[in-house]
């Protein structure tokens, strides 16, 4: 199968000579771009099942596919890839894990939490370093020991007063780095 080269297929672009932005559409309006079975893979491939992110699992489901039929397992897998290239498709998908709140706002909220929380020290360590990683922080830190291993290697390992130690051992080195 081809893919469309129609005018629903390629990303809205604003028309020449009008500077203003192409307003994002509703995930009604994504949706209205599909078939039935289309949008009904779409919501299979995002729901919070085990087939979640599985396009050939999904495809299956959708299209009421036997995975245990050889001819209908291949045809979901080259058919699941396929879908997932189409434009309409990916962003109907995209659309509706920002929905979901797979989004940055709540992953930068979920990592807030895990940072400001007392009761897991393990995951407040990682949080933090999370928050470096997605800061550009890291470079500036030296995430080592003086024996060269990582501040954060085998956490599960450490106590929590070995965690707290190192805790406090990055947050004076990244005072030192300002």
């Amino acid at each position: 199968m081809r893919k469309n080269q129609n005018s629903k297929d390629k990303p809205q672009q604003p028309e020449k000579g009008n500077p203003q932005e192409v307003k994002p559409l509703t995930l009604k309006e994504l949706k209205a771009r599909l078939n039935i079975q289309q949008a009904h893979f779409c919501e299979i491939y995002t729901s919070d099942t085990e087939v979640i992110g599985n396009g050939c699992r999904s495809y299956a489901i959708a299209y009421g596919l036997d995975m245990s039929i050889e001819s209908q397992y291949e045809n979901a897998k080259s058919s699941a890839s396929e879908l997932l290239t189409n434009p309409n498709i990916y962003n109907y998908i995209n659309a509706l894990l920002d929905a979901g709140g797979f989004n940055d706002m709540n992953a930068d909220k979920q990592i807030a939490f895990l940072m400001n929380q007392q009761e897991d020290k393990r995951a407040k360590v990682s949080a933090i370093h999370e928050y470096n990683l997605i800061r550009n922080r890291v470079n500036r830190l030296v995430l080592t020991n003086p024996d060269g291993k990582g501040l954060f290697e085998g956490l599960k390992d450490l106590s929590d007063e070995e965690i707290i130690r190192r805790m406090k051992e990055i947050t004076e080195r990244a005072k030192g780095d300002k």
